[in-house]
Formats: C-alpha cells, structure tokens, sequence
C-alpha cells in the first residue's frame, strides 16, 4: 500500500467533495460564528467565551471579536452570570437560533441527497467509517 498516494487521493477527494456537495453550508457549521451558535445549543444555550475558545481552539481575542459581530448581529446575548458576576455568560437568542437552524436545514438536505444517491448499504458503511474515523481522531470539546 502506497500511504503517500492514498493519502493524497483522499485529500483530493475530500476537496471534491466539498465543492460538489457543500457551498459552505456544512464547513460553516464546523468553524466561526455558526460553530459558536451549535456548541451554545449543544451546551443548553449557554457557555463562557472561554468554553468557546478552548473548543474552537482559537485566543479568547478571537473569540471576543467573534462574539461582538454574533451580539450585533442580535444572535447571542451577554450577560454577568448568575452565580458569579465576575464571569459573562453567553447566550443564543431567538434570532441565533433560527440562523443557526436554517444553515442547519440547508446541510441536512445535502446530506440526504448524498445518502439517498448512495442507497441504504453503502450509505450505512460510510457512516461507519466516518465513525470510526471521529472516534479514532476527534478531540472536539
């Protein structure tokens, strides 16, 4: 087995992938504000902006710059927390949630147009491997 052809054939299919299936959609969910409204939805609607920055693996500057472009955009709220004043807590609005889920509705739609492409077996199996995959390699918060 050639690892070094194999491995850039896969990079290349990935990249064909990404033009041929996703405009944006699903990369979006996966870095910047879209990532900060799913993982606030995930953790019940709420998290710190350092929760946010060590899930994103970015600076707490980064993400403060993330977080007042999300706040004037009207998705996230910030607030003193509750327990604890000296922290800000940040939280997704009404209007970040509809942002995040029609970016969502969108990425799904793809995703069944490629798994119904495939039909029920091989669609299983690329699940399973992408499984394995994000069991063996992701180190998400």
């Amino acid at each position: 087995m050639d690892i070094e052809k194999l491995s850039r054939e896969l990079l290349s299919i990935r990249l064909d992938y990404l033009r041929a299936i996703d405009n944006g959609d699903v990369a979006r969910l996966a870095r910047g504000e879209l990532f900060v409204l799913n993982f606030l939805r995930e953790r019940g609607g709420t998290a710190f902006p350092v929760e946010i920055s060590e899930a994103m693996s970015v600076s707490t500057a980064r993400v403060a710059v993330m977080l007042k472009s999300m706040k004037n955009k009207g998705w996230i709220e910030r607030r003193a927390d509750e327990s604890d004043g000296r922290y800000i807590s940040v939280t997704i609005t009404k209007e970040g949630r509809e942002e995040l889920d029609a970016v969502y509705s969108e990425a799904i739609s793809k995703m069944r147009r490629v798994l119904e492409f495939l039909g029920e077996d091989d669609a299983g199996e690329l699940l399973r491997i992408q499984r394995r995959i994000i069991g063996e390699f992701n180190h998400r918060y």
